[in-house]
């Protein structure tokens, strides 16, 4: 059995983590405004969808370039400091999860590349408990890189449906979960495809 995860709004409470991070630059005089104009910087188009993809690096530059009073060294150093420890916002039931489950058998997969996510996950602590970490611009690239047999049972939980859409097109022998946690405010539908779970113990149970 293997089991490929998601990391933002999966396994890590990526909407509590935005409250901080936005901190960090009103922290150095960047407004509220300047922050949100500055935030949607990058995105990918998958058949005729939008799908962001944040950039840290065009973020900063951003900033610098409506406001050059913005000290974009005190940003990145506090930013840096910022980065550094993430572990409270790894949601609790993903510990909960793992510690029954060989880490030779989870794998990580996370849309958006660069340094950031990189960051990101290496900050939230959960990097030790999976066998293969791919970071990129496309899941099916990324899914197409792990080291797992075909002839395996393979589980794949994702927030998003498009994402796991994208990933069903070159894993089609998987079985899907879309999570769906409470207070999860999106209005996506989940496709009768997918099974919905609502955390991950819920999803442990099922598999």
């Amino acid at each position: 059995m293997k089991i490929i995860f998601d990391f933002d709004d999966t396994i890590f409470d990526t909407q509590k983590f935005k409250e901080s991070f936005k901190k960090v630059f009103y922290s150095v005089g960047v407004s509220e405004d300047l922050y949100n104009d500055t935030y949607y910087t990058a995105k990918v188009i998958w058949k005729g969808k939008t799908l962001f993809r944040y950039s840290l690096d065009k973020q900063f530059e951003a900033i610098v370039r409506k406001n050059p009073k913005i000290n974009l060294r005190q940003l990145r150093a506090e930013m840096n400091s910022f980065l550094i420890n993430l572990k409270r916002f790894v949601f609790t039931d993903f510990y909960e999860f793992v510690k029954d489950v060989a880490k030779e058998n989870l794998f990580l997969v996370s849309f958006g590349g660069g340094d950031f996510k990189r960051r990101k996950i290496k900050g939230s602590g959960v990097v030790k408990f999976f066998s293969q970490i791919e970071i990129g611009d496309s899941k099916a690239e990324m899914v197409k890189n792990l080291k797992i047999n075909s002839d395996e049972k393979i589980f794949v939980i994702d927030d998003k449906p498009i994402q796991l859409a994208i990933i069903k097109e070159v894993l089609p022998q998987a079985t899907f979960f879309r999570l769906k946690r409470t207070g999860n405010k999106s209005l996506e539908i989940t496709p009768p495809e997918f099974t919905e779970v609502n955390n991950l113990l819920e999803f442990r149970n099922k598999i």
